[in-house]
């Protein structure tokens, strides 16, 4: 079955042959403006065919886009109908389609990517071309486009044409637009179809296999509708049972690391006067791995925490997040000396317990690894990447090696070069975690003794099944 899911007349290319209905002059010039803006980019050559007074009306705005875009006048041209579609005063299918199949060989010879033709179609209004002989016309230019370097679009405004030729407009082309919400279109009648003699007979028999599509989808998405809640409900069962494991685990770890710990100190209260220096150095690393294993443990259990169970989704304000997190910081270490940069209006849709956990989590690594400067300085911002907002966290500490880096959000996993500094390897795997809850991306830039900058955005109406989001968006 087609998809009729949305597309953007960014997806539209060569060979492409498209129907916009609009209803406003708004509408109207919605699409048009796309159209021009995307066959700009992709380096067409714009013909936009239309009745003198609409041409008139187009012109100045046209060529001023393109201007803007930084293309020369000449890459928008305006032609009438009687240019592009008449022959001595007579409508002829030759003649536009010779006229596409010129004006696309001009444009390739000129350098560009192609054509993109945009014909609004009221001039049929005029010396009107019988109905069918038009439809034949939209369907056979179907079969024109197809392989060629040429985007043809053509518009209808539906307060002026028919209802039954708008629907067989709509059947002869592949694709539809209503403003500028692009569709694969589902009623498409294909041109040998369509041309096979009894045209109003294709039109209803793929109008009736469209409603059985419609109905199979629907189906078929309920089918999957319930597959999903059930898997969802499986999850999570498996997420509280994998909670209520690791509060165990960690419970039934913690006691013997005690004793462990609690002996090995009274040992050298005891008798560390009786023992000698190698064998107090031993006891000494004992505790300090018993130490360590506990924070491991500790780490372990938050992450599972953060794993799972619903979010409380509100507007979150990430400055004044920030700003109490930075003052934690310094009553930590008043004697440090950090200039913390906080750009205000930070704000985000999240649920806050999790992004405060995310965040400290950042600002704390931002901290740590600033500790050997003297005057360090911590900045939390926001830039537009890849068409979203990313938030980010930038200090100017010892920096790593970010290609060494590949498993850097994995548990348990050190940044290169930490090993000097204290820590479990869990904060970051907790970062990844909450943000790809949140819809969101996550990812670091850094060089050894540059400094680093962890970036992540958030997104958590398009949350769906767990999956990676590691990706990093492009700046724009």
């Amino acid at each position: 079955m087609q998809s009729a899911l949305p597309l953007t007349v960014a997806d539209l290319g060569p060979g492409d042959h498209l129907c916009g209905l609009y209803e406003t002059d708004d509408e109207h010039r919605e699409l048009l403006g796309a159209l021009l803006r995307a066959g700009l980019a992709r380096g067409d050559r714009i013909v936009f065919i239309a009745e003198p007074a609409v041409v008139e009306a187009m012109g100045g705005p046209l060529r001023a886009a393109a201007a803007a875009a930084g293309r020369g006048r000449a890459s928008v041209v305006l032609v009438t109908p009687r240019e592009a579609c008449l022959s001595h005063g007579v409508f002829t299918r030759e003649a536009l389609t010779a006229f596409l199949a010129r004006e696309t060989a001009r444009a390739r010879g000129e350098g560009h990517a192609g054509l993109c033709a945009v014909v609004d179609m009221s001039w049929a209004l005029g010396p009107v071309p019988e109905a069918d002989r038009l439809m034949e016309l939209e369907a056979r230019l179907t079969e024109h486009l197809a392989g060629s370097a040429c985007l043809l679009a053509c518009q209808y405004d539906r307060r002026r044409f028919p209802p039954p030729l708008l629907l067989h407009a709509l059947a002869t082309h592949p694709r539809a637009a209503v403003g500028a919400r692009v569709y694969d279109n589902l009623y498409f009648v294909p041109p040998a179809e369509y041309l096979g003699g009894d045209p109003q007979g294709a039109v209803v028999r793929r109008c009736l296999r469209g409603l059985e599509e419609v109905a199979s989808a629907r189906r078929e998405g309920r089918g999957r509708h319930e597959q999903l809640l059930g898997r969802a409900i499986e999850l999570t069962a498996w997420n509280r049972e994998l909670e209520a494991f690791c509060d165990a685990v960690s419970h039934d770890l913690h006691a013997p690391l005690h004793s462990l710990d609690g002996f090995s100190r009274a040992l050298l209260e005891d008798y560390g006067a009786r023992l000698d220096v190698r064998a107090r150095d031993y006891l000494g690393r004992v505790r300090s791995a018993s130490a360590r294993m506990s924070e491991l443990i500790d780490g372990l259990r938050a992450l599972s925490r953060h794993s799972g169970g619903p979010m409380a989704l509100a507007d979150v304000d990430l400055s004044a997040l920030a700003a109490v997190i930075v003052a934690d910081l310094r009553a930590g270490e008043p004697a440090r000396t950090v200039e913390a940069v906080i750009q205000p209006g930070l704000r985000a849709r999240g649920d806050a317990g999790l992004l405060r956990v995310a965040l400290g989590n950042l600002l704390e690594n931002a901290w740590k690894f600033t500790g050997r400067r003297e005057a360090a300085r911590v900045e939390v911002g926001a830039r537009t990447r890849g068409g979203q907002t990313a938030f980010f966290v930038r200090d100017d500490g010892v920096g790593f090696d970010a290609p060494r880096a590949t498993k850097l959000f994995g548990a348990f996993q050190r940044l290169p070069g930490a090993v000097d500094f204290p820590g479990t390897g869990v904060g970051l795997a907790t970062v990844q975690r909450i943000v790809h809850r949140h819809g969101g991306r996550v990812w670091a830039e850094a060089a050894p003794g540059q400094g680093a900058t962890f970036w992540f955005t958030l997104d958590p109406d398009a949350v769906g099944p767990l999956e990676a989001r590691s990706a990093e968006p492009r700046d724009e």
